[in-house]
């Protein structure tokens, strides 16, 4: 059995680096800012392309689009079409309000050093479902109406797969759990590439009923990319956990070798101590002293 348990020392010494890795919140070289950055700079150069001015404007402003303001935004979305309590848009208005923390996990992450990059997102979604809000009201109102529904269940459904990414990132802050991050604020940024483009392409084409289709169809392939980039950071955060116990045991293991040698030391010491003694008591009485048989055994 010792045997054993030295071999398991032998062996994770070998390997404890690269398992302290898993956990550990050292710096080191990754592209999570760059990542980032890129999807920030794409969506951006996109909203300036395809909106007017003035949104573009509000969007890109300071100060900042807050979490706040995107939320009353949809509060009032979610008031003008409680004329019709029964319809799927309110119902997934109502899901999405509810779920509007679930972004902050990942925007969270990078408002400390990148404000814009989280007021980009908070800034198109309000205009996203206020123009199209304003539009079923003016106009072609059963189709608009449903493409709102069609954004706000995209939005409610990705944000079910957004784990709880800030979390996450403070109890393993290692360069692989960054990039993962990045990777799902990316996902967002296409999301909102997606939905500006089709305010691009002109009010006609937005009242044919095909194109509300493919308007739901085309959040599909982010979707599927926010739940595997969720699924990555899931795993890598189990990953941490199992590499973290690994090294938990092994501390254990540490500590109760250094007991050992410890209770080895201090009874050599207390042998010493009490053969000294006995040396200067005989010395002090000037005769041997008769030491317990038994006690001398041990």
């Amino acid at each position: 059995m010792t045997e054993k348990i030295a071999g398991f020392e032998d062996h994770y010494q070998k390997t404890r680096a690269s398992v302290v890795e898993w956990f550990g919140g050292h710096r080191t070289a990754d592209r999570a800012d760059s990542i980032a950055q890129e999807a920030f700079e794409r969506a951006r150069t996109h909203v300036i392309s395809q909106l007017p001015q003035l949104a573009c404007a509000d969007i890109l402003r300071q100060p900042y689009v807050s979490m706040e303001e995107f939320s009353s935004a949809l509060l009032d979305v979610q008031q003008r079409k409680e004329s019709k309590p029964t319809s799927e848009a309110l119902l997934w208005l109502e899901k999405l309000s509810s779920r509007v923390s679930h972004y902050s996990a990942v925007l969270d992450v990078l408002v400390q050093h990148h404000p814009e990059y989280v007021s980009l997102v908070w800034g198109a979604f309000k205009f996203l479902f206020l123009i199209q809000s304003a539009l079923a009201k003016q106009q072609h109102q059963s189709f608009c109406g449903e493409m709102v529904k069609n954004l706000a269940e995209a939005c409610s459904r990705i944000a079910d797969d957004l784990p709880r990414a800030d979390l996450t990132l403070i109890l393993y802050p290692t360069a692989a759990m960054r990039e993962a991050v990045a990777h799902l604020y990316g996902t967002i940024m296409s999301l909102i590439v997606r939905a500006v483009s089709w305010y691009g392409q002109g009010r006609l084409k937005h009242i044919t009923r095909s194109f509300v289709r493919l308007w739901a169809l085309e959040f599909e392939p982010d979707m599927r990319e926010m739940r595997r980039h969720a699924q990555a950071v899931d795993d890598l955060a189990q990953s941490a956990s199992r590499a973290e116990l690994r090294e938990a045991h092994y501390q254990i293991y540490q500590t109760r070798t250094d007991l050992n040698l410890a209770r080895g030391e201090i009874q050599k010491l207390s042998k010493f101590v009490e053969e000294g003694f006995r040396r200067m008591t005989e010395f002090a009485l000037g005769e041997p002293l008769l030491i317990d048989a038994s006690r001398s055994h041990a």
